[in-house]
């Protein structure tokens, strides 16, 4: 859904490809907001920025790059290009002006810092051998939460702050 609750969203494959829709709320014919030729490219994840102005979707399949667009449809813009990225959903920033999301790349996972609207280079917040996704941003800009998974504990939620020495501190880390 759009964050005003107005629009769904979602994407289809058909023969030809791909492609992003909307539906209004209140019912009708959905309409195709950009259509992606290559029916072998998944798109699996997608979501909007806190204005609801600009939506991220992944394209790949296992691995995956980041492309956001503006509303209404403008030309899909891709923000990353390692290809390495992870499934898991990418996060918007309180300000909608940043994305963090997550890649294997050289043998580790890290998380990812990088503009939305495609400018400037990618900043590497986090890395370690141990996989992690990013998932939620605290409203004041200061923490992101991330799941790293740990062989010891599973499934572990750890807490990044924004500012300072960046050092993560476990949130919940148990063997349950």
């Amino acid at each position: 859904w759009s964050p005003d609750g107005r629009t769904l969203y979602y994407l289809a494959q058909g023969s030809e490809g791909w492609s992003l829709r909307a539906v209004p709320a209140r019912g009708g014919p959905s309409r195709v907001l950009v259509r992606f030729d290559d029916p072998t490219r998944q798109h699996t994840r997608y979501g909007f920025s806190t204005d609801g102005r600009t939506l991220y979707f992944t394209m790949g399949s296992h691995e995956s790059d980041v492309w956001v667009m503006e509303r209404p449809p403008k030309q899909p813009l891709q923000i990353t290009f390692e290809a390495k990225n992870d499934n898991s959903s990418p996060i918007w920033s309180p300000s909608g002006a940043k994305i963090v999301f997550a890649s294997l790349r050289n043998g580790k996972w890290g998380l990812y810092l990088t503009r939305s609207d495609g400018s400037g280079a990618e900043e590497l917040l986090l890395e370690s051998s141990l996989e992690k996704a990013p998932n939620d941003w605290s409203p004041d800009g200061r923490f992101i939460l991330y799941a790293q998974q740990d062989p010891k504990t599973g499934n572990d939620l750890w807490v990044l702050p924004m500012s300072g020495e960046r050092k993560p501190f476990p949130f919940v880390k148990t063997d349950f």
